[in-house]
């Protein structure tokens, strides 16, 4: 599941993500407003916006962990709601709920998800990954005694334990000093599937995806290549969305 360069099938006839009119309404307002979009394997897409804009809605329906209250979604070419139980083997999800066991320690937890995931061997998977982000000597500690970026650097391991076709990150340096931004960065780099992620942090976004989403009010007001966006406006929160765009 890691190279030294990200695959990049663009030419492959079949979007690995498929999401077609998806609405999503709570409480009678619509966080999620007609989102259509289609993406292929390998590429790594940011899902960018103000607070309130959609991206963890999404980011929840594309990993089968809430449905929509309207539209369709494919993965793979399958559809999600019939084969949820399968795709989910597929895809790694990193959410604002960490989903760690605080009376467990690390290594517990990750022995856990492997096993709930059938992984063979998972510390050949993890290990590296532990050393990559200093997290060796705390391994047989227990969770509840990490900071908040520690386990958010331990949650990124348990998505990435069983090699995931699919990445699905909800702000995933959140809780991360620049040192571990950047070891985040490294570790994207040599996953060779495919990452959908939101993120605030708009210099880590770029660095990390090839195709920016714009959202605003849960719609998609903008879908351009890293390459055609020039800059974006951040000084007034209330544009954050706003995109300047080369000709």
């Amino acid at each position: 599941m890691f190279s030294n360069k990200p695959s990049q099938s663009m030419s492959d006839p079949v979007p690995v993500i498929e999401a077609q009119g998806i609405g999503k309404l709570y409480n009678r307002r619509w966080a999620l407003r007609n989102v259509n979009i289609k993406v292929f394997a390998g590429e790594r897409v940011l899902l960018w916006g103000p607070n309130g804009s959609g991206k963890t809605s999404l980011l929840r329906i594309l990993a089968t962990l809430s449905r929509a209250s309207r539209g369709e979604l494919k993965l793979f070419g399958l559809e999600a709601i019939k084969y949820k139980r399968d795709l989910r083997n597929r895809i790694g999800y990193l959410g604002h709920n960490l989903t760690l066991y605080d009376d467990l320690t690390a290594r517990e937890n990750l022995n856990l998800y492997s096993k709930l995931y059938s992984v063979k061997n998972p510390e050949n998977l993890y290990m590296p990954l532990i050393y990559t982000f200093g997290l060796v000597s705390f391994l047989d500690s227990r969770v509840r005694n990490y900071s908040r970026g520690m386990q958010q650097k331990l949650a990124i391991v348990k998505a990435l334990i069983h090699q995931p076709e699919i990445l699905l990150l909800d702000e995933p340096s959140t809780g991360l000093d620049a040192e571990s931004t950047h070891k985040l960065e490294e570790v994207l780099a040599q996953y060779d599937g495919t990452i959908v992620f939101s993120s605030h942090d708009i210099e880590f976004g770029l660095s990390v995806g090839n195709r920016v989403l714009v959202l605003s009010n849960g719609s998609i007001i903008a879908d351009k290549s890293v390459q055609e966006i020039d800059s974006i406006d951040l000084q007034h929160p209330t544009q954050r969305h706003k995109l300047t765009i080369q000709p």
